[in-house]
């Protein structure tokens, strides 16, 4: 359920971690917040931002954790290794998959987790156990599996154009290179398991089958696009222009907003205003036509995506090595 989120930029508090901040946090039911930094750590924090725990690996930590149901945090390294920590912050298990790994883990029915690395590889992981291994060619991969969870189909990307479709069991059921650059890998499906793939020479869209349904060559981005509340595209290109886009292909918005591209995914709240920050330094909100509703130097870049909680507290991380609770009121 989408939330409200804030209206003005107002510091709730921040925490300092000692090196930039990639990873974009995540949120458990009680609000605790879970995120990497670059100085090799996982924190922990509570909705005040006071550190609950720190979990140290031997890498830069630029992977966005995922939550088990029972709570476990599965989180890539630098170090190459997959780790699954207790709540409590210790370690239950680690898996060595021979590459850095900045992928958001995709867990599976029976706890089987899905990811991808620097190796351009995608790795299948039970209980610290490897299932399966697929090597897709075109460089490395950031990519968090997508999953259509009705066709039982994950989609990957890789850097160097690389567009695959996987079985849950590691069978490449398709798989295409673009030839273009891919920075950011995720793929959004739209409600009927089409596919969005952003890239620095157009956004492409396919089908299931993969189809291609559109190019668009002029949104040329790194950021992985959303959908807002109408089932619509919006994304920030390289040059800081916001685009709106139908599932069609039809462009819809076009604004400039920013002066530089942006690596962070864009938040939107239950109101349709979209969230996000930028490696012009700034922290922008966004209107549902794509007007600025307000934006905030902090004077790094902000590579991170925002989340919500239901609170409408907005937090996210920056190269100054804080995250940030932007509140409300």
């Amino acid at each position: 359920m989408p939330h409200a989120g804030p209206t003005a930029f107002r510091v709730g508090w921040s925490f300092q971690t000692s090196k930039n901040i990639f990873s974009s946090p995540v949120l458990d039911a009680a609000g605790r917040i879970y995120f990497g930094s670059q100085d090799d750590a996982v924190y922990c924090l509570d909705t005040a931002g006071k550190m609950v725990w720190k979990f140290q690996t031997r890498g830069d930590v630029d992977s966005t954790p995922t939550l088990g149901t029972d709570g476990t945090v599965y989180v890539g390294s630098d170090d190459d290794y997959l780790y699954a920590i207790s709540p409590d912050g210790k370690l239950k298990w680690r898996y060595n998959s021979g590459n850095d790994i900045r992928s958001s883990p995709l867990i599976l029915p029976s706890n089987i987790i899905v990811f991808t690395n620097f190796s351009g590889q995608v790795h299948a992981v039970q209980n610290g156990q490897q299932l399966w291994k697929v090597d897709l060619y075109g460089g490395w991969s950031n990519a968090s599996p997508a999953y259509d969870e009705s066709r039982k189909i994950m989609y990957v990307t890789t850097s160097g154009g690389t567009v695959a479709a996987l079985s849950t069991t590691g069978v490449i059921l398709w798989q295409m290179n673009l030839y273009v650059r891919i920075q950011s890998g995720t793929t959004p499906l739209d409600r009927d398991g089409n596919l969005y793939v952003a890239t620095h020479s157009g956004l492409f869209s396919f089908s299931p089958q993969a189809k291609r349904r559109f190019q668009i060559p002029q949104i040329q981005s790194s950021m992985v696009p959303s959908f807002n509340h109408d089932n619509e595209l919006v994304v920030v290109d390289r040059i800081g222009t916001f685009w709106r886009v139908s599932t069609a292909g039809d462009i819809l918005t076009q604004r400039k907003v920013a002066q530089a591209e942006s690596f962070a995914s864009l938040l939107v709240d239950s109101s349709n205003n979209m969230y996000f920050g930028s490696r012009d330094d700034n922290f922008y909100a966004l209107r549902p036509d794509g007007t600025v509703m307000f934006n905030h130097n902090l004077g790094k870049d902000i590579d991170s995506s925002p989340v919500l909680s239901p609170r409408g507290t907005l937090y996210f991380g920056a190269d100054t090595g804080q995250m940030y609770a932007i509140e409300t009121r």
